[in-house]
């Protein structure tokens, strides 16, 4: 019998997290163990243990140093006892381990020497997905947009390209995100990535849980018609109607300190979460779909948000990827090296 695996999906965010994420809870227990964030409508079944939760969601993300090894050997010693009960392959997902998404987070650098005094000592395979540069970074300005920030696509990039040195660029770079893994495992065999190809279709989400399918060593063929979360970003034509409203309807902050408040809502008790059911969906904080019209007929007017990168954001993305091809070395695989030109091409 072959020995069990540990598989830790650590990001990209705004690449298919809810659709991964929702194929492996659909295979928990058949073929896998899953303990990572499940999309589902009801918050109380977001994962299986508050001790998980606390583990992905505070322990990795935003206690400080000296709690976090306060909590050290407990936490081991939790993750022990999962893997030694497991029957199959463990998997553990959340999408934003491999990023700093807003800056009250721990940047990634720190997050991964966390990661590994964890998870070392099972020698875990990860995986970490990309699209094309362009579109996650369109896609995280939509998701701030959903949680309330009020700011045009213009100022957003001079926010982008101003906090670069401490926001979530740095795991958008395949090199160095590759190299840092490969120091730990010193194995291109525990490394997995999955380039998404959206040149077809938005998601190309079979093609995408084949690339999955292919890391697990057992799996369960599914159909299609099975994979029900439907998670995508808002259409373009809304990201100004959202701006609007978030204007008239304050939100939570107008810069990109934004905090992922339904990770705040999770740790609080059940009976506390289960009335915001109305106000949470997959994991993340709905926008009032109200729209009040205070004379500027929000409700009636198409809007067309200017949703494109100025020349200054494109000389700046040419810089980052230079910057990273600049690590290339033998270490590097042929078939990360295939998708990177694909990955930096400006999106149409």
């Amino acid at each position: 019998m072959a020995m069990k695996k540990l598989f830790i999906h650590l990001g990209n965010p705004k690449s298919a997290s809810t659709l991964i994420q929702s194929y492996l809870d659909l295979n928990d227990t058949i073929n896998i163990e899953y303990h990572g964030f499940r999309p589902r409508n009801n918050p109380n079944e977001w994962y299986k243990s508050q001790r998980i939760n606390v583990i992905l969601n505070r322990d990795l993300r935003i206690i400080n140093r000296l709690y976090f090894k306060e909590n050290l050997k407990y936490n081991i010693q939790y993750l022990n006892k999962l893997y030694n009960e497991a029957k199959n392959d463990i998997w553990i997902s959340s999408e934003n381990l491999s990023c700093r998404f807003t800056l009250e987070e721990l940047c990634w650098n720190e997050k991964y020497e966390r990661i590994r005094g964890l998870f070392s000592h099972l020698r875990p395979n990860y995986l970490i997905v990309y699209r094309n540069i362009y579109k996650t970074i369109k896609s995280i300005y939509k998701e701030y947009l959903k949680r309330g920030y009020n700011q045009d696509f213009l100022y957003f990039q001079k926010e982008v390209i101003e906090l670069s040195d401490s926001n979530f660029l740095q795991s958008l770079m395949p090199i160095q995100m590759y190299k840092d893994l490969y120091n730990e495992t010193n194995s291109s065999n525990r490394i997995n990535f999955i380039f998404i190809n959206e040149k077809d279709n938005h998601r190309n989400s079979i093609k995408l849980l084949n690339e999955l399918q292919s890391i697990m060593s057992s799996f369960r063929q599914i159909e299609g018609k099975e994979l029900l979360m439907n998670n995508s970003s808002h259409d373009l034509c809304d990201c100004e109607k959202i701006k609007e409203s978030n204007l008239v309807n304050p939100g939570i902050l107008d810069s990109l300190t934004l905090v992922e408040n339904h990770r705040i809502y999770c740790q609080k008790p059940s009976n506390y979460i289960s009335g915001l059911n109305e106000e949470i969906k997959w994991g993340k904080l709905k926008y009032r779909h109200k729209i009040i019209d205070l004379g500027l007929k929000i409700k009636n007017k198409i809007y067309s948000d200017n949703i494109k990168f100025t020349a200054e954001f494109k000389l700046f993305i040419d810089e980052l990827k230079e910057r990273d091809m600049s690590k290339i070395n033998n270490l590097i695989p042929n078939e990360l090296m295939h998708n990177l030109s694909g990955y930096w091409s400006e999106d149409d």
